[in-house]
């Protein structure tokens, strides 16, 4: 059974509010609380194979267990599962202004965590990472693409769905942060996402689940969400850099991401053979998905022809 061992990375990176991150491992069952000490042998033994996993927003590692588990299955020794800011085992923390933070976060997170392991162990990395956590993996793939064997990424959220994101709701939200601005410099401005659970996921299992169907709405910061409009085009611009395998899956159904222009984005990366765009009729969050497994699975065989993982 798949289990979170929640991890103080900041005890590493002596950054007083930094990531708690999920260490995935299918031995103990107990959860540890960020003060305590982390001691398994999993933590300390030479790795050869290493996943991490980037959730999206208001995602978080916890929730996309079942979609992970086969790839502790397949032969990955580590699966870091980095919550982002405000979010998951990290919700104590702000989601800040900006989505700089939150890509600054996860570039001192691999300098200082797992960085220092491909050293001592002959580590290779693949990187994962769904909706903004797919833009995130995008960026540090771009950045530094050295870090990592291949990547995967699940409906990377390089541009809103404008049927939810209507011009109407991003008028809103300049206006919002304008006033707010205005009175009180901008940081206390919050605007609701526009798309609730059902937009995210049409799973009976989900939607009927107290847990999920009574979150409240996401709000974040007007600000933030325009810094990753500009974030996603600046990104863009760099893709010539991307030089590692890419497995990209589109949920055809997307209602909060534009499936579009993921595929425009997979055009514009370095063609190569060994790269795979897979389209699926499926809504946005496929770790909720009923074939969720499944989705890992093709993940993996594709992992598997690249020589990263055992067939």
């Amino acid at each position: 059974m798949l289990t979170v061992t929640q991890y103080n990375a900041s005890n590493d990176l002596q950054h007083d509010d930094f990531l708690n991150v999920g260490v995935l491992s299918a031995t103990g069952s107990a959860q540890k609380t960020a003060s305590e000490p982390i001691s398994e042998p999993a933590l300390e033994r030479p790795r050869q194979k290493m996943l991490w996993y980037i959730p999206g927003l208001g995602g978080s590692v916890q929730t996309a267990l079942g979609f992970l588990q086969p790839f502790l299955e397949s032969g990955f020794d580590t699966i870091y599962g980095t919550d982002l800011r405000g979010f998951g085992l990290n919700a104590h923390c702000s989601p800040g202004q900006v989505i700089q933070q939150q890509a600054q976060d996860l570039s001192l997170f691999y300098r200082r965590v797992i960085l220092p392991q491909t050293r001592t162990d002959q580590v290779s990395v693949t990187l994962c990472g769904i909706s903004l956590g797919g833009l995130l993996a995008t960026h540090l793939l771009t950045l530094n693409p050295e870090w990592f064997e291949a990547c995967i990424l699940l409906a990377p959220a390089y541009a809103p769905n404008p049927v939810k994101f209507t011009a109407f709701y991003r008028l809103k939200a300049i206006l919002t942060l304008l006033l707010n601005t205005a009175l009180l410099n901008g940081k206390n401005a919050q605007v609701t996402l526009p798309y609730t659970i059902e937009d995210i996921t049409q799973n009976p299992d989900i939607l009927n689940n107290p847990e999920f169907s009574n979150l409240p709405a996401l709000a974040v910061n007007p600000r933030f969400l325009l810094s990753i409009d500009a974030f996603s085009k600046r990104l863009q611009a760099k893709l010539s850099t991307v030089s590692k395998p890419v497995y990209m899956l589109v949920p055809l159904q997307d209602k909060v991401c534009d499936p579009d222009t993921m595929q425009v984005v997979f055009q514009q990366m370095p063609q190569s053979k060994q790269n795979a765009c897979v389209l699926e009729p499926c809504e946005h969050d496929i770790t909720y998905e009923p074939k969720a497994r499944q989705y890992a699975t093709d993940a993996l065989h594709w992992l598997s022809k690249l020589g990263a993982v055992a067939p």
